[in-house]
């Protein structure tokens, strides 16, 4: 048989054909039609990812020049959100805006953006909990003066469908906060509790840190006692890791009364939801500016900080023992003028980490790079690999990057994005080589839903399309229904969904025509 149309019998009971099933395959399941003639079940199979970076297209979540992005997975769905300021003008709002990010074969489709905050937000950070599927935190600064502020949201959906509600934005302290000061992160054992970690510039730029907790199904968190953890000047507050295993978070910093030395410190949350610190680690490494954490969740007490003396960028391992911390030897990444660090860790079952950056290396008439290099751990030694170009010709800022955790190696980058037109830009990239679970499913291989359950290699009925499916469970009547990737049904549309027809009742579909 060498064309679809010639399986489709003219007034055959129901559409039903018989065909040889490639694979076993139930009662009422979608099937493909393979190019020998046989018939597979839609679903899903593991496929080798390689190392690309970028995997795709430069994918738009903002039309106008945004600054302080951050992104967040939400590890139990592998969708993602992109939280942003708005920043058109001198003297414009500059609110708070986010959307959620689906991710299918390397293509990234964007939701509507959501406002969370109509007031002036910087300094915006967003966690998901690990622990409660499609619940989030975002903490920020804002307005003017700007306090530490913080909200709860949720999201449903997927795609362009996907939609998010959010609680009442609350100030986590009335005090003013510094720019560049402020970090959340959720606790990874822990549902509903989160720590927020700012400098409090109106008490002296002090280091200050509070713990959230979100009861189930609340959409505000109940804040614990406001704890100061350091009472000399604390700065570039930009990051929290916990370490899941060691149940202990960890930030880094710019010790400013030690001539702006690199400096940690190690806290945890008590079954009461108060937060204790261990002494301050301060290193010899001074000058510091910008600096970035992240916890490697493959060895226990173990991170990675990336920081920058004037605009050489480095990074280290900072190894947990107790709550005290020590410096691992700083290794130079990039030798020219480097700026807006992130760095991600953890992907798969290799320490391998991703750093993301702006460098002007090389140069192009003044201009700047988006830039990715992967690197190791081993023990309290870091190694970097190969150095890759997102985006050449930009002087791109405010980015952020983080791990996917349903999907080895795989990473989305976010960033301001000047080239025209101009707006908030995002990208994804792949740095292990790592497996996905790929569909079978495409736009023109649906051909039914098999009548009866057929054994791999066996010949069985099909009710192919312009017939009716008589076996389906729990449908709604008058609902469009659409194929899903991994071999379900249901009233989701978004890609690689393919429609397969109406609900006449519960257990009846009638199958699109050709």
């Amino acid at each position: 048989m060498s064309a679809l149309d010639e399986l489709l019998p003219s007034g055959g009971a129901q559409n039903v054909v018989e065909l040889t099933a490639s694979g076993a395959i139930s009662n009422a399941k979608p099937v493909i039609l393979n190019s020998n003639g046989s018939v597979t079940a839609v679903g899903l199979s593991s496929q080798s990812v390689p190392i690309a970076v970028p995997t795709g297209a430069k994918t738009r979540f903002e039309t106008i020049r945004i600054k302080s992005s951050d992104v967040s997975w939400d590890g139990n769905t592998g969708h993602f959100i992109v939280v942003w300021q708005k920043a058109v003008g001198a003297t414009a709002a500059r609110t708070g805006a986010a959307a959620v990010g689906t991710v299918v074969n390397n293509v990234i489709t964007y939701s509507n953006t959501f406002i969370f905050s109509s007031n002036y937000s910087s300094d915006i950070k967003i966690a998901f909990d690990p622990n409660t599927q499609g619940k989030f935190t975002i903490a920020w600064s804002g307005p003017v003066p700007s306090v530490p502020r913080a909200i709860v949201g949720t999201y449903t959906g997927t795609g362009a469908s996907a939609s998010m509600s959010f609680g009442t934005e609350f100030v986590i302290e009335n005090v003013a906060a510094g720019s560049n000061n402020i970090a959340i992160a959720y606790d990874k054992n822990t549902a509903g509790r989160f720590v927020v970690m700012y400098q409090a510039t109106g008490s002296g730029s002090i280091g200050r840190g509070v713990c959230g907790n979100i009861a189930s199904g609340a959409t505000t968190a109940t804040m614990g006692t406001i704890v100061t953890w350091a009472s000399t000047s604390s700065a570039f507050i930009e990051s929290i890791g916990y370490d899941k295993t060691a149940d202990k978070f960890i930030t880094s910093y710019r010790d400013s009364s030690a001539s702006n030395a690199l400096s940690a410190i190690v806290g945890t949350i008590s079954s009461t939801n108060t937060l204790t610190f261990g002494t301050r680690t301060t290193s010899s490494i001074t000058g510091v500016s910008g600096n970035f954490i992240a916890v490697d969740p493959l060895r226990t007490n173990s991170s990675v900080i990336a920081y920058q003396i004037g605009a050489v960028p480095r990074a280290l391992v900072a190894t947990l023992s107790g709550t005290a911390v020590s410096f691992g030897t700083p290794v130079t990444f990039s030798t020219g003028d480097t700026y807006n660090l992130a760095v991600m860790m953890g992907s798969g079952t290799q320490d391998i980490g991703g750093l993301f950056y702006v460098s002007d290396m090389p140069p192009v008439n003044g201009v700047y790079s988006v830039k990715a290099r992967s690197f190791t751990v081993s023990g309290s030694s870091i190694s970097y690999g190969t150095d890759y170009t997102m985006q050449t010709n930009t002087d791109a800022y405010h980015t952020s990057a983080e791990f996917n955790p349903a999907q080895s190696g795989q990473f989305v980058a976010t960033y301001d994005d000047p080239a025209s037109p101009a707006g908030g830009s995002s990208r994804l990239g792949q740095l292990l080589v790592g497996s996905v679970q790929a569909t079978n499913l495409t736009s023109t291989n649906l051909i039914g839903i098999s009548a009866e359950a057929i054994a791999s290699g066996a010949t069985g009925k099909i009710n192919v399309l312009g017939g009716l499916s008589e076996g389906q469970s729990s449908l709604t009547p008058a609902q469009i229904y659409y194929v899903q990737g991994n071999g379900s049904i249901s009233t989701v549309s978004t890609s690689p969904a393919q429609k397969i027809g109406k609900a006449m009742s519960a257990t009846t579909l009638n199958i699109k025509d050709l």
